[in-house]
């Protein structure tokens, strides 16, 4: 049944978006857990993918890298998406230039926050045109080592996704956050609605 596959946003996903769109797309939806937050981030995205632009989706951990994958695949089954993380060897991939040319072509690199931070990946993706960051649990991007993506590139279009925004005890982390993202979620949807 094609219908299935129609998926639209639910009414708060759409407000999560268009405070996002309003904020220039720069800033964090704060989204308790079980709310959709992959799924609005991937909403959030489509008018740039439908423009060619390429995605960088950073993700803590291999379990979300998987989860992503499998979201973004049924959402986008046919968006190329380049894997870098856990035991994908990304570096072998012989299309891998293309997700930083100039083309324009609507596609998505999913990575690890561990992988991205890496200097082979840097130098990889500091190729990149005008890339889009979606950054899941987006407090753990202000670690040094996985904060290392924000002073090597200069994303203009940035969502941060996130239950619990705050760096807690790390001022320095939590700081950098709030430079990248804004000081305040751009939405905020508590457990409960």
């Amino acid at each position: 049944n094609s219908a299935d596959n129609e998926l639209s946003p639910r009414y708060f996903q759409y407000e999560a978006i268009n405070a996002w769109e309003a904020a220039n797309r720069v800033g964090i939806l704060s989204m308790a857990t079980g709310t959709g937050k992959t799924i609005t981030a991937l909403f959030a995205a489509s008018n740039l993918l439908k423009d060619g632009r390429l995605v960088l989706i950073l993700v803590p951990s291999k379990i979300l890298l998987n989860q992503w994958y499998q979201a973004i695949r049924g959402l986008y089954p046919d968006i190329p998406i380049l894997l870098a993380g856990g035991n994908n060897n990304w570096r072998r991939n012989n299309l891998k230039d293309v997700f930083t040319s100039e083309i324009s072509l609507p596609r998505i690199i999913l990575a690890t926050m561990g992988t991205a931070s890496t200097n082979d990946f840097l130098e990889f993706f500091s190729q990149a045109k005008n890339p889009i960051l979606i950054a899941d649990e987006v407090h753990r991007l202000g670690s040094p080592n996985n904060r290392r993506i924000l002073s090597v590139i200069d994303f203009k279009e940035k969502l941060g996704l996130s239950a619990t925004p705050e760096r807690l005890f790390d001022p320095e982390g939590d700081e950098i956050l709030k430079n990248t993202f804004g000081a305040v979620p751009v939405f905020d949807l508590p457990l409960g609605g």
